[in-house]
């Protein structure tokens, strides 16, 4: 049997036969186009000990990976610094590298590294073949102020007695904050390091708990290499500031930050003047919680801000803070009289800097008596708190945890004259056992980092 047909069905066939051929050739075009804001990948979805944007490539469940369902052809960037920005393709086995910038007819995965930096501030642009441009950026990192909820509170485990055992601080700790939970960091292997306010620093990004490592370096800085792997949780990220230097005045006892007021709804950073421009320039970059404010430090053998400034919850329309007098000190425990006169010049200077930066909110001060002594260094002839400094304390709610002295009956007086004053302002003061930080210049707010939710 034959078939044939005529000329009018064949031409049928013909076009036909473009028609699906000029659709196998050109898919229909997609457009991808708007702004997405990203978090960055800081957490360990995976367990594996790793902070996840490190990992190459990322596990195939990251929940910090942006899926995108674009057309095949050229992917770039532009804007970011090379690696803050990572672009990955969907295979069978997960997220795989783009091969030449070339995406397949594949999702699209865009992931963000280590969020805003003072080399990125401004959107990136992700362009996709002919598709269009999406803009991507990330949420600033927010340092946790005193009024932000706290989900547990970290310490150094320290058990070897040769580097002073940090057991009898965790355990009275653990019974001051009851009910929230302790974490206990694993001081041991970490050279004995045991100020943990000084390594990291809670904050948040885009609602999501992160600690900040600050830039400590030195074979007895540890703390600030203990990774998910070694004792922190895999929920909680952890990024890097990126300053690399070594420097007493970058450590997390020399950054704070002021309660929300005025033009700061997530507060405002509070630093020593020595802080490095590089550590705050990475902050600005945020865009948050700065201009900091900054007062001096460096006459303080301990050069920290958290010996000169305690904030406090604000009550009513004021912002209230707790600082050291010398002046109350002195009618207390008289001793070094001069020098401590010399001492409460310099509180008076940073006082007079928390007004005029604070203003047109009023600035609530408790003057906590205390009394600082002569200590000889490199630097000179520095200060430090005779007894542990009361404003090296730690706030949780209406609770203030402080360092109970052990310096006779001179000590005692001052701790009831403390107690006094915060009493009279509506707080409850608690004492703890800091005996393994005293004689190394620190107190609560050293040993001890609150993280948030």
């Amino acid at each position: 049997m034959s078939w044939a047909c005529t000329r009018d069905e064949m031409k049928w066939w013909l076009l036909a036969a473009l028609m699906l051929a000029s659709c196998k050739e050109k898919p229909a075009r997609c457009v991808v186009s708007g702004a997405s804001t990203l978090v960055a990948n800081l957490d360990d979805d995976d367990a594996d000990g790793r902070v996840d944007g490190l990992q190459s490539p990322p596990s195939r469940d990251d929940d910090d990976v942006l899926s995108v369902s674009a057309c095949r052809g050229p992917v770039s960037l532009r804007g970011v610094p090379e690696g803050e920005v990572r672009l990955w393709q969907r295979g069978d086995g997960g997220w795989a590298p783009l091969r030449q910038g070339q995406l397949e007819e594949s999702t699209l995965g865009i992931e963000v590294v280590r969020g805003r930096s003072p080399s990125w501030r401004t959107p990136a642009e992700v362009l996709i073949g002919d598709a269009g441009v999406l803009s991507i950026t990330a949420p600033p990192v927010l340092l946790r102020h005193v009024a932000s909820p706290v989900k547990e509170v970290w310490v150094t485990e320290v058990t070897d007695a040769a580097f002073g055992s940090t057991a009898a601080f965790s355990s009275s700790l653990e019974r001051a904050v009851s009910p929230l939970p302790v974490r206990r960091l694993p001081g041991d292997l970490a050279r004995a390091d045991r100020w943990v306010q000084d390594a990291f620093q809670g904050a948040s990004m885009g609602g999501r708990a992160l600690v900040l490592r600050l830039p400590r370096g030195g074979e007895l800085r540890g703390l600030s290499n203990v990774s998910h792997g070694r004792g922190l949780p895999s929920s909680i990220g952890v990024l890097s500031t990126g300053v690399l230097q070594d420097s007493r005045f970058d450590y997390g006892g020399d950054v704070d930050v002021l309660p929300p007021h005025g033009e700061f709804p997530e507060g405002r950073l509070l630093a020593g003047k020595d802080v490095s421009p590089e550590l705050l320039a990475w902050f600005e970059a945020q865009g948050a919680q700065t201009p900091a404010v900054l007062v001096p430090t460096s006459w303080l053998l301990s050069g920290h801000v958290d010996d000169v400034v305690l904030p406090l919850a604000s009550s009513g329309a004021a912002l209230r803070v707790a600082m050291p007098s010398t002046s109350l000190g002195q009618a207390v425990a008289p001793m070094h009289v001069e020098f401590n006169r010399a001492c409460q010049r310099h509180l008076d200077e940073a006082e007079t800097i928390l007004r005029a930066a604070v203003a047109p909110t009023a600035l609530e001060v408790l003057r906590v008596p205390v009394v600082f002594v002569p200590r000889a260094s490199d630097g000179g002839v520095l200060a430090e708190s005779f007894v542990p400094n009361p404003i090296n304390a730690v706030v949780i709610g209406k609770q203030v945890l402080m360092g109970a002295p052990d310096a006779g009956l001179a000590g005692a007086s001052l701790q009831r004259a403390v107690s006094a004053a915060f009493e009279d302002a509506g707080l409850a003061p608690g004492w703890l056992d800091v005996s393994a930080y005293a004689p190394r210049g620190g107190s609560v707010h050293c040993a001890v980092e609150l993280v948030g939710r």
